[in-house]
């Protein structure tokens, strides 16, 4: 009786750390490069869709931002976002789900290292942290170049500006939560448990 009851916590514990680890979270970074778009023929708004995660690109105030061959080497390759009004603009980023954190590599056209980029991220509308940077003009470039990044909190959407005249953007990597759900041999050994728990305590004299 005594082994049997073992067996059977044994078993029992076994499943519950199974649905333990089923549920536990996990992270995968997606990556928006651009690169696989046509050059001169997509432009905002647009959606781009990679490994599950959608991102749509949009622009409050009418100007276009286009998928142009980058000119901003080694920082920038292939394909960039590029916005080609010569005044600043705003350029919104929103996901079909919530993401974890982001980085991004920018390109300023201004003539000094002051120009700011600044990056403001919301959930369900509100905004939830800003963050700003300068990029470095590295010689050949004429222009700065840096990275940005944001993980504070979790967020749905993106609004991007710069006070330079204008900005390019590239190598977009967003971390998402994986969460999974239980699986169904997980959930069948935790009731083949149970069951047989209940079994056992039906039997006993």
């Amino acid at each position: 009786m005594r082994s049997t009851m073992c067996k059977l916590v044994g078993t029992l514990a076994c499943a519950a750390a199974l649905a333990s680890a089923t549920y536990s979270a996990r992270s995968a970074v997606v990556t928006f490069d651009f690169d696989e778009l046509e050059p001169f023929a997509v432009g905002t708004p647009f959606s781009v869709t990679e490994n599950g995660l959608t991102a749509s690109f949009t622009t409050p105030d009418g100007a276009i931002f286009f998928i142009v061959p980058s000119f901003f080497p080694p920082d920038l390759t292939g394909n960039v976002l590029f916005a080609f009004d010569p005044d600043p603009h705003t350029l919104i980023v929103q996901f079909d789900q919530d993401v974890e954190a982001i980085s991004l590599v920018f390109a300023l056209n201004a003539e000094d290292e002051t120009a700011m980029f600044s990056l403001q991220a919301l959930l369900d509308g509100s905004v939830v942290g800003t963050t700003s940077a300068t990029g470095t003009i590295s010689s050949p470039l004429l222009f700065p170049v840096g990275t940005i990044s944001f993980s504070e909190t979790a967020f749905d959407t993106l609004v991007l500006t710069s006070t330079a005249e204008d900005f390019s953007i590239d190598v977009l990597q967003v971390t998402v939560d994986t969460q999974a759900v239980p699986a169904p041999a997980t959930l069948a050994l935790l009731g083949i448990a149970l069951a047989g728990l209940g079994f056992n305590r039906r039997r006993r004299p």
